[in-house]
């Protein structure tokens, strides 16, 4: 499953964990076996609004915790901001190997 694992100033990652693995839209690296992680750069809300569209409307999965500012976080607040709309896949992580997915 490719995941987006972070949202920092200027800059997503994306990394990929398991066999399951979504298709990244073109123009975007995809995480593969030697490169596990990504980094795909944006300028601003917009363009990061548009990214995680792009993103998510090609099965990649949001990063989500119980505390911080992760990836789904932020997707929620661009949706807040009415920058983005729908649902998406939370992925979390419960320990090494082991996460559950759900829709938002």
């Amino acid at each position: 499953m490719n995941y987006v694992s972070s949202v920092l100033k200027g800059h997503i990652t994306i990394d990929s964990v398991g066999d399951d693995q979504a298709t990244v839209p073109g123009g975007i690296p995809s995480p593969s076996p030697s490169t596990p992680t990504v980094t795909v750069p944006f300028t601003g809300q917009s363009e990061l609004a548009a990214l995680l569209v792009k993103l998510r409307d090609h099965g990649v999965a949001l990063g989500g915790d119980l505390a911080g500012w992760p990836p789904a976080a932020v997707f929620e607040h661009l949706r807040d901001q009415g920058l983005v709309t729908g649902p998406y896949i939370e992925v979390i992580f419960s320990g090494p190997g082991k996460w559950h997915t759900s829709s938002r």
